[in-house]
C-alpha cells in the first residue's frame, strides 16, 4: 500500500468519524424532545418557542453590532452629539476656526504666512472634529450613568401596577437629558405605529452604548415571549450598576498613568513656549530657517505619536 493511499484512508476514516459525531447529536436531541413532550407537551412547546425567540434576539443583536461599528460615519456622530448641527454648519464652523487660527498665529509673528495658514487649516480640521466627539462621548457617559436609575423608576412603576408605556413616559418627563430626549423618542416612535420592543431597540441607533442595547433587547424579548418584566429589568439594573462600578474602579487605577501621560505630553510645548518668551533670539532658528521648520515638524509628529501610544495604553474598554 502506497503512502498516498494510506493518507486517503486516514482522511476518509477521520472525516467519517466527524460526520457520525455531528450527525449523532440529532437523535439524542429528538429523544430528549420526545421525553419532554411526554412530561408535558404544552410546556415543552412554550419553552422551545421562547428559546427560539431568544436566539433570534441574539442574532439580531449580533447583526446590529455589525451595522453599528465602533467608528460610524461622521454624519451619524454629528447626530449623536446632539448639537443641532448639520454638515453645512459644521463646515462653516471649521472654516471660522481655521481662519481665526491663521490670524492668531500670524499676529504672533513667529511664523510666515504660509505656515500660519497651514496651522490654521490644521486647527479647523482637528478642533471641531474633536469637539463633536467630545460632546458625543460626554452624552454617552451621562446616559450610561443615569440609565440604571431610570430602569429603577420603570421597575417601581410596573410593580405598582402601571403599564410599561406609562412608566417610560414618566422617565421622559421627570429626568434630564440625555435620558429625557431618548425616552421621548421611544414614545414618539410608538405613536407612529412601532411596537414598544421595536421602539426601545431603536434607542441604540442614536445612543450607541451597550447599556441601551441591553435595555432594548430585554424589552423586546419580554414583549415577544412574556415573563416577569419587573424582575428582568431589576436584574438588568444590577448588571449595569456593576459595570459602572468596574468602569470607575479601572478609571481610578489608571488615573496615575493618565496624569503621567498628560505631564509628559505637555512638557515639550510648554518648554518651547517658555524658551520663546524668555529668550526669543535663541529660538529664532527654529522659527525662521528651513532646517528649524523640518526639526519642528519632526518634533511635533513624534510628540503626537507618543501621545497616541500613551492614550492607547491607558484606554480600557468594558
Amino acid at each position: 500500500m502506497s503512502f498516498t493511499v494510506l493518507i486517503l484512508l486516514v482522511v476518509l476514516v477521520v472525516g467519517g468519524g466527524a460526520v457520525y459525531f455531528f450527525m449523532s447529536d440529532k437523535p439524542d436531541t429528538e429523544n430528549a424532545s420526545a421525553d419532554s413532550k411526554d412530561d408535558g407537551k404544552g410546556r415543552g412547546e412554550s419553552f422551545g418557542a421562547r428559546r427560539k425567540e431568544i436566539q433570534r434576539a441574539i442574532r439580531s443583536f449580533e447583526g446590529r453590532q455589525r451595522i453599528h461599528p465602533e467608528n460610524p460615519p461622521f454624519s451619524i456622530r454629528l447626530e449623536q452629539a446632539d448639537l443641532g448641527w448639520d454638515m453645512t454648519r459644521y463646515i462653516i464652523v471649521s472654516g471660522v476656526v481655521a481662519l481665526s487660527g491663521s490670524v492668531l498665529v500670524m499676529l504672533t509673528g513667529f511664523l510666515a504666512m504660509a505656515y500660519s495658514l497651514m496651522i490654521g487649516v490644521a486647527c479647523g480640521a482637528v478642533l471641531p472634529y474633536w469637539f463633536v466627539n467630545f460632546k458625543r462621548e460626554k452624552r454617552k457617559k451621562a446616559f450610561t450613568e443615569a440609565l440604571p436609575d431610570a430602569i429603577d423608576i420603570i421597575v417601581r412603576g410596573i410593580r405598582s401596577g402601571f403599564p410599561v408605556a406609562e412608566c417610560i413616559a414618566t422617565v421622559a418627563s421627570e429626568t434630564e437629558d440625555p435620558l429625557r430626549s431618548e425616552f421621548q423618542r421611544v414614545i414618539d416612535l410608538q405613536q407612529i405605529g412601532l411596537s414598544l420592543g421595536a421602539a426601545c431597540l431603536k434607542m441604540y441607533d442614536n445612543m450607541p452604548v451597550q447599556e441601551a442595547n441591553f435595555f432594548g433587547i430585554a424589552i423586546s424579548v419580554q414583549q415577544a415571549t412574556g415573563g416577569n418584566l419587573s424582575e428582568i429589568l431589576s436584574n438588568l439594573s444590577v448588571v449595569l450598576r456593576d459595570r459602572r462600578k468596574m468602569r470607575n474602579k479601572i478609571q481610578a487605577v489608571s488615573q496615575e498613568a493618565k496624569a503621567s501621560a498628560a505631564i509628559i505630553g505637555s512638557l515639550p510645548p510648554m518648554v518651547c513656549l517658555l524658551l520663546a518668551y524668555v529668550s526669543p533670539e535663541y529660538m529664532d532658528p527654529l522659527w525662521h530657517t528651513t532646517a528649524g521648520h523640518i526639526i519642528l515638524g519632526i518634533a511635533v509628529a513624534m510628540v503626537l505619536c507618543g501621545i497616541f501610544v500613551m492614550k492607547r495604553m491607558i484606554n480600557f474598554e468594558i
